[in-house]
C-alpha cells in the first residue's frame, strides 16, 4: 500500500512539474511552432478531416499538403497521427490540442523516468528527480513542440 501511495504521489508531482513547465505557453495563449510544425500539422488534419467526413484514404492527402495527393501519412507514423487526429477532434482548436499533448507528452516523460529509477532499485526521491530532470532536457521540450 505505502508503494501505491509513493507513486500516486510522484504522479501528483510530475503532473505539477509538467504543468509548470508549459505554464508560459498557457499565460500566453499561445502555440508555439517549431521548424516542422506546419508539416506535422498538416499531417494531422489530414487525418482529422478523413474522420470528420467518413473518408479514410490510406496512402493519399486528399484535406492537408494543399489538397496534393502527397503520400505522407503512410510514412510517418499513421497511427500515432491518428491518435492526435483523434485528440484534435476532441480538443477542437489547435491551442487546446498543443497544451493536452505537451502535458500528455511531459508527463509520460516523467512517468516512465521515475518508473525505470524505481525499477533500478534508485531511492524515491533520487528517481523524482531524475525525472524531473528528464522532463526539463530539450529533447522532450522539442518533442512536445515537433
Amino acid at each position: 500500500m505505502e508503494k501505491n501511495k509513493e507513486t500516486l504521489i510522484a504522479i501528483l508531482f510530475i503532473s505539477i512539474v509538467s504543468f509548470l513547465i508549459m505554464s508560459p505557453q498557457i499565460y500566453k495563449h499561445s502555440i508555439i511552432l517549431g521548424n516542422d510544425s506546419n508539416f506535422h500539422m498538416n499531417r494531422i488534419y489530414e487525418i482529422y478531416m478523413q474522420i470528420k467526413n467518413n473518408t479514410y484514404n490510406y496512402f493519399q492527402s486528399m484535406y492537408g499538403f494543399q489538397q496534393s495527393g502527397r503520400i505522407v501519412n503512410a510514412l510517418y507514423s499513421p497511427d500515432f497521427s491518428f491518435l492526435q487526429a483523434l485528440l484534435l477532434l476532441i480538443t477542437k482548436n489547435w491551442f487546446r490540442f498543443q497544451l493536452i499533448s505537451s502535458f500528455l507528452s511531459f508527463c509520460i516523460a516523467g512517468i516512465t523516468m521515475y518508473s525505470l529509477g524505481r525499477f533500478c532499485k534508485i531511492q524515491y526521491s533520487l528517481s523524482l528527480i531524475m525525472s524531473f530532470m528528464y522532463m526539463s532536457t530539450t529533447a522532450i521540450g522539442f518533442y512536445s513542440l515537433w
